[in-house]
């Protein structure tokens, strides 16, 4: 008897990929990735609920693992073709993200045609300075999490206040109790 294991399947068990965590509320969606990533409670953005199967649909197309881009201002993002090549490279993020202050190529950005708000009811300003925008979820598992929370160290480290993050969830927000 052969037994077979695919190393995805172990890797997205061991990783909480894809797994279903179901919560009450806001409050309590954003304790867990406060709890478990140390993600800034006020930095976490929801979209619109009436907007959220567009969002879906506009990531989808872009072809957006977790890391969105670097808008420059509501119509311009920049534009790095070694790192459209793989997306989710932590290494490709990390050197655009060191490299943020040096002259890039841009192009059009269509994220900031969706609303935005943290638990503060604070809306997403994307012309306030430049916007590191990364996309997360409880189905990204840890691993992918962990790589967030590193790279907005390295944001924060750069002591530049000018150049903001933003935690977009894109996880259903049919909670039980809504806020």
């Amino acid at each position: 008897m052969l037994l077979t294991v695919s190393c995805k399947m172990v890797y997205n068990s061991f990783n909480g990929v894809n797994k279903m965590t179901a919560f009450n509320n806001k409050e309590e969606y954003l304790k867990y990735f406060e709890k478990r990533f140390n993600f800034h409670r006020e930095d976490i953005y929801f979209p619109e609920k009436e907007e959220y199967g567009n969002l879906m649909n506009y990531i989808s197309n872009q072809k957006v693992s977790f890391f969105y881009g670097i808008t420059v201002n509501e119509n311009s993002k920049i534009h790095d073709s070694y790192l459209n090549d793989n997306n989710s490279c932590f290494g490709r993020i990390e050197t655009l993200i060191n490299n943020i202050n040096f002259e890039h190529k841009l192009t059009g950005t269509g994220i900031t045609k969706f609303k935005f708000e943290n638990i503060d009811n604070k809306r997403i300003d994307f012309n306030n300075g430049k916007s590191v925008i990364f996309i997360i979820s409880t189905k990204l598992g840890r691993a992918i999490n962990n790589n967030i929370k590193e790279l907005t160290y390295i944001i924060d480290d750069l002591n530049d206040k000018s150049i903001n993050y933003y935690l977009i969830s894109v996880d259903n927000q049919d909670f039980k109790n809504p806020l």
